[in-house]
Parts: C-alpha cells; structure tokens; sequence
C-alpha cells in the first residue's frame, strides 16, 4: 500500500510554537528548568522533510537533533537539504511511529517535538507517542505535542465528514482534494447572505474561506486522512498521566488565561487552581479547536503561584498590538488611555508609566530586549528616577508576569540568531538562500516563522551574500529591472514585467525600493551579523 505522505507531501514548516527555546522559557516560568539550547538534545517525531529542525540545527551547532518519519519521499528531501548545507548535527532517520527505537535505545532527549502528528494517528499510536515521550525523555525534560481538540472540531468536522462523503469514490490523491474543494466553494457560495442569514451558513463560508489559503498537501492530511480523532483537553491529560507523565502549560501561554472571556466567567475561573479544570472549562467557552501542550515527568513539581519577580530572568518582547500606530516614546507621555489587541481581546492600559514602557517595547518589537535593557530604558524614559523603583513597578504594579500570561507579551530565553539592523553588507542566512536556490516561495526566518517570497524578494535576498553594500544591490535590481525579470515592489505586474514608466524605475526609487525591503528583511528576522 502507497503511502499518502509520499503521494501528497504534507507542508514541512518551522513551527514557532515547537521551538525548544519557547518550551524552555515556558517551564523556567513554572519553576521548571531544562537544558540549555545551545547543547541540548531534540528530537522530532513526525519530522516530515525536517524544515522544522534543520533551521534549529544550523543556528544551535552544539545542539544535536534527530528527525524520524516514515515517508521516504519526505526523509530523502529533508536529507539532501543536510547535505548541501554541510550540517552534521542533525539526521533524519526513515522510521515510523510503532518500530522507531534511538541509538543507543537507552538515550534520552531533552526536547521532545511532536507537531501535526497525534490527531492523525490511530489511538494505539497515540498512546506510544506518550510512552516513547515517558521513556526517552530526559528528567528534565519536556516533550511538546499537538492535536486537534472538541468542542471546536465538532464543527470543523461537519467540514471534513462533507468532503469525505464526496470523494469517497475517488482514489487518485489529487482528484479528491479538487473534487473536496469543489464541493465545499459551491456550498458556501451557494449561501446567500439574504436567503441564508442564520449561523451556520456564516461559520460555513468563513471556515471554506480559511481553507482556500492552504495548499493541498494540508487539505488532504487534515481533513481527507482516515484517521482523524480530536479529543478533549481533559482526557488528552488524563492519558499522558497514565504514562508517568504530566501537563506543564501550553505553548501559547494566553491559551491558558481567563483574560478576554466574558464575565462572569473570568471571575469564577480567575482563582481556579485546578489546571485541567481550568484548562477544559477555557476551551469549552472558546470553542478551543486546537493545543500546543507541554509535558514533563510526573515526578516533577512545577510552582503554579509564580512568583512577580519571575519575570526578570527572560527577554521580552511585545505581541499585543497598540491601537495607536504610531505610539513612540515620544508620544507616550501625553496618552491618557492606551488600547491593546491581542487577536480578538481588547486590553486597555490608562497608567501612564506602563504606557511608556508598552512605547518602549513597540519601538524595539522586531527583537526580544531583556528585563534588565527595561529597567535601564525605563529610569531614562520614566519618571521613576531609579532601578528599584522601576522593579517594583514593572514586578507588581504593572505586574508584566499577568501581562505575559494574557498574551501582551512574550518571554524568552534569549534574543534571537538574526539582528534587526541592516549592515553595511547585509548577509541573509545561509538556509534563506539555499531555500531561494532550490525554487521555494517561502523561506524560514531567524525567528522560527516561515515568510512567503514573491519574485522581488527572492531575487534580492538571493543576493545578499555579505559582499554588496547598497550601491552594488540597486545596481543589481537596476539590471533585473531593464531585463524584465523584475519588477519593483508596488508596480501593477510586480511578478511579471517591469513598470514602462522610467521615472518609476529611477535610481532614487530602485533605492527606496531595496533600502525598504532590506529593513523588512531585518525585521521579519532573515538577516545576520
């Protein structure tokens, strides 16, 4: 029998909420230390073509990480990428889920990494990805899994149980997921907002809508795959206990806030200390569809009440959105009411010396600063003339511990393998261009995200190999530009043919052009010292 991963590739990505620095972070938040990244051992079941452990192997060259998948198409790609990046602290094994066994079989992981991998499996795989987490996990060490969740995919899978019924005729892979596709947009097309007011004509199309914008390899794997079994929160617990193994947190840690829900709801699950209860209560009044949990030893004893002064030993970084666009350090002083988006949770800060600091961190939000960088920006920026004073504020008063906890901000372990600052000779990363090499539209960033290229930017950040300045590049782009291999960003036929318009491709806008690009580059985390 084939199998369907070398039929249908499933899309290989970084996950950002697999990265071990996060886990790290996430467990020192609760007490819980683990090893440090730049040594550390990881493994990946599941690994697809290793995109997303390769990009960790090449900025972490101490760390050792170990892949295994039992798709050979897969494995074979994730191999010769490796290869030609000259990595040898990385390998991808051909393996699946019931026979895999390390070398030697007594080794253990600090990191263990589980991603789009447990939903999709039957339940006796299921329960060996929790004894392979119990057995080959370092003591201290957490393993992250991630599965699909009721009561959210009751809905989505309405969905799924449509698109099998209609391609249950249909063995040629390709066909299924046109004919699925085609079934669904003709459905949700066909509900017109007039004749179809009520509610679950409306989840319908915006959930037909959010497939449109995922290629067919995800598709086919997450909604045409025989096997698909979400389960509640609370039973995913109770099975990871029967293997000696115990819920940590979540990957996301506003996953696990009461911040956003209505009341009265935060305020009867505000003192709850039951984080399973908690947790399942949470997801059954967000409709939660999905989870990033992670898992340590049951052994270990994580400290639920954490403490203010927990916070200075991480990197910050802001992830709300301010309403104020333009919010600067220069500004801040005259705000009297601050609004704050958090996808779809509105938090508004009226104090004034949090509005500078939340100024502060939006001005530096391309890049984590640590605790301390705060403090010192803060007696600079503030009217609180002293460290002290500062610690007491930001600790307790502006509590940024509850902050990180609602998804204001984030924590980290470190600031990040790429810088924010374009050089003299900017250089993207080695991965970056191999990727550009090898005909991708999307490359993986210094900060663990995948980033779609269009042809301007692959032309570009091809050629940033650390040896042009910004003279030499315009001039590059100048000559792709009269070539018709480009066209500069904004033009009306961008991927296609230049502007025909010479004041459009001058040399004053060619600069623009690059010298804008090059800082998003810096910002989107594909550029390095």
């Amino acid at each position: 029998m084939s199998n369907p991963y070398d039929l249908t590739a499933y899309p290989s990505r970084p996950i950002p909420g697999s990265h071990p620095g996060r886990l790290s972070s996430n467990s020192l938040l609760f007490g819980l230390r683990t090893a440090s990244l730049a040594s550390a051992r990881i493994l990946e079941i599941g690994c697809a073509t290793g995109d997303n452990i390769i990009p960790l192997a090449l900025h972490f060259p101490e760390a050792h990480f170990t892949g295994f998948d039992y798709s050979a198409k897969q494995i074979a790609a994730g191999q010769k990428q490796i290869a030609a990046l000259g990595l040898d602290n990385v390998r991808l094994v051909l393996e699946s889920i019931e026979k895999w066994e390390s070398e030697p079989a007594t080794q253990t992981f600090d990191y263990i990494l589980c991603h789009g991998v447990f939903s999709w499996v039957k339940e006796e795989l299921q329960e060996k990805i929790f004894s392979l987490c119990a057995k080959q996990l370092h003591p201290d060490g957490v393993a992250y899994i991630s599965y699909n969740v009721y009561p959210g995919w009751n809905a989505v899978n309405t969905l799924r149980e449509m698109m099998l019924w209609a391609t249950r005729d249909i063995d040629d892979p390709g066909q299924k997921v046109s004919k699925a596709r085609e079934v669904v947009t003709n459905m949700a097309n066909g509900f017109d907002d007039k004749v179809f007011p009520y509610e679950y004509a409306q989840d319908f199309k915006i959930k037909v809508a959010d497939l449109s914008k995922h290629d067919d390899g995800y598709l086919a794997h997450e909604y045409l795959e025989d096997e698909n079994l979400p389960v509640y929160f609370y039973q995913f617990v109770e099975r990871a206990r029967s293997h000696q193994l115990k819920y940590l947190t979540e990957s996301s840690l506003s996953d696990i806030s009461t911040v956003g829900l209505p009341q009265p709801f935060a305020g009867q699950l505000a003192n709850n200390t039951d984080i399973v209860n908690l947790g399942q209560h949470i997801d059954f009044i967000r409709n939660t569809r999905f989870r990033q949990s992670i898992l340590c030893h049951a052994e270990r004893i994580p400290n639920r009440n954490i403490r203010a002064d927990a916070i200075e030993q991480f990197y910050i970084q802001l992830e709300a959105t301010p309403g104020k666009s333009d919010l600067s350090i220069d500004n801040a002083s005259r705000i009297r009411q601050l609004e704050l988006k958090i996808d779809d949770v509105t938090v508004n800060i009226d104090i004034k010396n949090a509005i500078i600091c939340i100024a502060l961190l939006h001005e530096r939000r391309f890049q984590p600063i640590s605790y301390q960088e705060l403090c010192r920006l803060m007696v600079e920026h503030s009217c609180l003339h002293d460290i002290q004073n500062v610690r007491q504020f930001l600790n307790n008063e502006m509590s940024l511990i509850s902050l990180v906890l609602a998804g204001v901000f984030t924590i980290h372990s470190s600031p990040g393998p790429y810088v924010v600052n374009v050089f003299e000779r900017p250089e993207a990363c080695r991965l970056i261009r191999y990727q550009l090499d090898a005909g991708q539209d999307w490359v993986s960033t210094g900060k663990h995200k995948s980033r779609r290229v269009d042809v301007f930017d692959s032309f570009l950040l091809a050629a940033l190999d650390g040896h042009h300045k910004l003279e030499d590049l315009c001039k590059l782009v100048s000559g792709a530009v009269e070539k018709g291999s480009i066209s500069l960003p904004g033009s009306a036929e961008q991927n296609t043919v230049p502007d025909s318009n010479p004041s459009v491709n001058s040399e004053e806008v060619i600069s623009a052009a690059v010298t804008n690009a090059l800082q998003r580059y810096a910002h989107d985390g594909c550029l390095v010292a």
